[in-house]
């Protein structure tokens, strides 16, 4: 999963202005909208808002669009990322010597504090020349500057494991879990050195075990095999 998020292809060579740069980067602050540096908008009708309960931020997600919402999920289950921000940025430049504005769907943080900006997009929108122009752009210009640029497509979020394991553990997690749970979940893995889903079950029928489990994978502290799909007869083990 880790190596899906930040895996970056190389830039292609793209023809710029001399005068074509950054101009400003104004991040949100968290104290106002969550860090969202503007209220959640609905692109169209075909694309409605939505919300995602995150564990990791401990906060609601405000999602544009439904491949956003695919992309907090993934970003949920990233063992990589410690943080992450919806709507995190607005982006002043200029291209092609025109003055313009993006912002970004999400700001990735990862553990050890590089940051990496997400663009979402449709396929076919990720191929017409504006988004190509705007996307060659941002990883040069963003990359002088120390951040990472990435657009990641809807078929690119499909075709990973990490989005349905993301909604399994989402979905079985616990929705609090308090010390003496995360005491419980770490004593019988570390006892055992692993422990299936499956056993997990068997060993507390109440599901509280396994729904600990699931919750503390999604946090980092439980880990399991990224590239493959999670299920009950998956084995999960202490992250290291």
């Amino acid at each position: 999963m880790a190596n899906f998020l930040f895996q970056f292809s190389p830039v292609r060579e793209a023809q710029f202005l001399a005068s074509d740069d950054i101009i400003d980067l104004r991040f949100g602050d968290p104290r106002v909208r969550d860090g969202r540096v503007r209220d959640v908008v609905s692109r169209s009708n075909m694309r409605s808002t939505s919300e995602f309960s995150s564990c990791k931020l401990n906060r609601t997600v405000q999602c544009e669009s439904d491949i956003e919402y695919m992309q907090a999920y993934v970003l949920e289950a990233c063992l990589t990322v410690g943080s992450y921000q919806e709507q995190p940025v607005v982006i002043t430049y200029t291209l092609g010597g025109v003055v313009k504005t993006h912002v970004p769907d999400f700001e990735a943080r990862s553990l050890d504090g590089r940051s990496l900006i997400i663009e979402n997009k449709d396929d076919d929108e990720a191929r017409t020349p504006r988004v190509i122009e705007r996307t060659q752009f941002m990883i040069d210009r963003l990359g002088r500057l120390g951040i990472a640029y990435r657009l990641i497509t809807r078929a690119e979020l499909d075709c990973q494991p990490a989005l349905d394991n993301a909604r399994f553990l989402k979905y079985h997690a616990a929705s609090i879990c308090p010390p003496s749970l995360e005491r419980d979940v770490m004593k019988v893995v570390i006892d055992r050195k692993s422990i299936s889903l499956r056993d997990a079950l068997a060993i507390d029928p109440s599901e509280r075990l396994f729904q600990g489990i699931c919750r503390m994978a999604l946090l980092g502290s439980i880990d399991y095999p990224r590239n493959q799909p999670i299920t009950l007869d998956t084995v999960v083990r202490a992250a290291v």
